[in-house]
């Protein structure tokens, strides 16, 4: 019976730790899926759009930079 209680013990002390390293795992991928599909959706819209100067023209004529007024 005691080694019973014992392993008890030791599942519970262990899950925490384990836990808490695959919550930070998973946090960290998921980061790097992030800002791997933000260049993504940079990048294809710019080429879409026929380069970086015609996105910064699109969004200068709709006003998108114009930030003080």
């Amino acid at each position: 019976m005691n080694f019973n209680y014992f392993r008890m013990y030791a599942y519970i002390k262990s899950i925490p730790k384990g836990g808490l390293k695959a919550v930070l795992w998973t946090d960290a991928l998921q980061l790097c899926i992030m800002i791997a599909g933000i260049y993504v959706v940079l990048i294809y819209g710019t080429i879409e759009q026929g380069g970086f100067s015609n996105v910064w023209e699109a969004n200068k004529l709709s006003g998108r930079l114009d930030f003080m007024e």
